[in-house]
């Protein structure tokens, strides 16, 4: 699956959700992304081979202030394990 992907990007959800009287559970909330507002891509494009996507640092920053840092291995480990169970649930 590696091979498949040609570069990543750092990316920011911003959460915006507006559902009523909120009857849904928070792992169906991230299950299908009902709170995405937008989706912010920066950085230069990497390759995937250049990286260790389950231990990636990250600064947020605002007005040249870090406000806030975390770590990959902190989000549901490696990202590419959700990406390939995505591919095999498609592709059957």
């Amino acid at each position: 699956m590696i091979s498949a992907i040609d570069y990543v990007v750092p990316a920011i959800e911003i959460i915006d959700s507006r559902v009523e009287n909120w009857a849904i559970d928070l792992p169906d909330t991230l299950a299908d992304n009902g709170s995405t507002g937008a989706v912010i891509l920066g950085g230069t494009p990497r390759r995937l081979t250049d990286l260790t996507l389950r231990d990636m640092p990250g600064v947020l920053h605002f007005d040249g202030r870090p406000v806030m840092t975390g770590n990959t291995r902190n989000i549901l480990g490696n990202p590419l394990a959700a990406t390939a169970w995505l591919c095999k649930r498609l592709a059957a």
